[in-house]
C-alpha cells in the first residue's frame, strides 16, 4: 500500500529514523528525502520534518560579500586602504540636448520682453547641490562672456537647466558657448572640491592613527 502512494505519489511519505539511514529504509523508500531526529528536537533535522510537512520552501540567502575584502585579501592589503568616494564616481555632467517639448510659449502682446521665452537643457544626471551652485556662479560670473549675456537667468531643477527670458536664436550665437563654460568650470571646481575633501580625511584619519599608537605604546609602559 505505502509503495503504491510512493510510486503515484498520492501522498507525501517521509522517513524518519534515529541514528543514520543505512540498511534501514526498504528499497522503495531510498529515492525519497527522510530525516534523522537522532540528535533530537532542537536539531536542524527536525526543523527539516517541518518544513517537509507543511510544503515550505527555504531559498537561503546568499552573503553579500563586501568586494573590498575580495580586493583586500587578492592584493594583501588592508581594507582601509581601498577608497569609494564621490571623486572615484563623479562623472563629468554634460548637456545632452534641448528639450524641445517643454520650451514654453511667448506672450508676443506687445510688451517688453514677451517675445522671449525659458528654455529647458537636459543634463546626463541630476547634479549635486554644491555642483549647482558651481555652475550658477560660473554662469553669473563667466570668465568669458559676450554683451549679449544675461547673468540671473539660468536656473536649476533636477537634471535640466532652464535659461528663463531667451531665445533659440541667442542661444545659438550667443548663450551656448557661455552654457559650455560654465559647466566645464563647474565640473572642474567640484571635482577639486571632492579631492581636497579626500585628502583632508586622510590627514585626519592619519592624525587619528598616530594619535592611537602613542596612546597604546604610553599604556604599554605604564605598569601597575
Amino acid at each position: 500500500m505505502i509503495a503504491d502512494k510512493i510510486k503515484n505519489k498520492s501522498a507525501r511519505v517521509i522517513p524518519v529514523v534515529l541514528g543514520g539511514f543505512e540498511n534501514v529504509l526498504p528499497k522503495m523508500m531510498v529515492s525519497l528525502t527522510g530525516v534523522d531526529l537522532g540528535k533530537g528536537f532542537e536539531d536542524k533535522e527536525f526543523a527539516k520534518l517541518l518544513t517537509l510537512i507543511h510544503g515550505y520552501k527555504i531559498n537561503p540567502s546568499k552573503p553579500v560579500k563586501n568586494p573590498r575584502e575580495t580586493i583586500a585579501k587578492i592584493m594583501n592589503i588592508s581594507q582601509e586602504n581601498i577608497e569609494v568616494d564621490d571623486e572615484i564616481n563623479f562623472q563629468n555632467i554634460f548637456i545632452e540636448g534641448i528639450i524641445s517639448e517643454k520650451v514654453t510659449s511667448p506672450r508676443n502682446d506687445g510688451t517688453r520682453g514677451s517675445a522671449l521665452y525659458n528654455i529647458p537643457f537636459q543634463l546626463n544626471y541630476s547634479p549635486k547641490h554644491r555642483w549647482s551652485e558651481y555652475f550658477l556662479h560660473y554662469w553669473n560670473n563667466p570668465p568669458r562672456f559676450t554683451t549679449m549675456h544675461r547673468s540671473n537667468i539660468a536656473s536649476i531643477s533636477r537634471d535640466i537647466i532652464w535659461l528663463k527670458g531667451t531665445t533659440l536664436e541667442e542661444v545659438k550665437d550667443y548663450h551656448k558657448d557661455t552654457l559650455l563654460l560654465a559647466i566645464a568650470e563647474a565640473n572642474k571646481s567640484f571635482r577639486s572640491e571632492l579631492l581636497k575633501a579626500k585628502k583632508e580625511k586622510q590627514v585626519e584619519e592619519q592624525r587619528e592613527k598616530d594619535f592611537r599608537e602613542r596612546v597604546t605604546k604610553a599604556v604599554d609602559d605604564i605598569i601597575f
